[in-house]
């Protein structure tokens, strides 16, 4: 995932995410973000504070959405 800064259009970083990333969500208190990839079937979840991945999950088949409760 390449994280890109609006205001001078420059990337600024990129984290990495699973094959094929599909779909992104942020958490209701911005904290983390999810990215889906296709390719591998799991979900990352990174620490937008720290703009690093934490930890991934496996999902099943063709992740193509992804929900966030509070």
């Amino acid at each position: 995932m390449t994280v890109i800064d609006v205001a001078s259009n420059t990337v600024t970083t990129t984290i990495p995410v699973g094959t094929n990333p599909f779909i992104v969500a942020i958490d209701s208190g911005g904290a983390h973000a999810y990215v889906s990839a296709l390719g591998t079937d799991d979900v990352t979840i990174i620490d937008i504070a720290t703009l690093t991945a934490v930890g991934s999950v496996s999902v099943g088949m063709d992740p193509r959405g992804i929900a966030v409760l509070p």
